[in-house]
């Protein structure tokens, strides 16, 4: 069983529980809405939107090192 985040108030107030896995699901899935949003805005500017997969970058950095 997954351990439990603290009890916190939603947008709505109403009290809900949300267990570790959820919170950091939330997390990543919010930042991965954020990175489509500038690539997005990139595109429409005309530009063109860095790779932006933590694989892609954890290659890079080894590549580097």
């Amino acid at each position: 069983m997954a351990p439990h985040m603290p009890r916190a108030w939603t947008r709505r107030n109403l009290r809900a529980g949300s267990s570790f896995r959820d919170a950091l699901m939330q997390v990543v899935m919010h930042s991965e809405h954020h990175r489509a949003q500038v690539a997005m805005r990139l595109r429409a500017l005309g530009g063109t939107p860095p790779v932006t997969d933590y694989i892609v970058w954890v290659r890079d950095v080894r590549g580097r090192g």
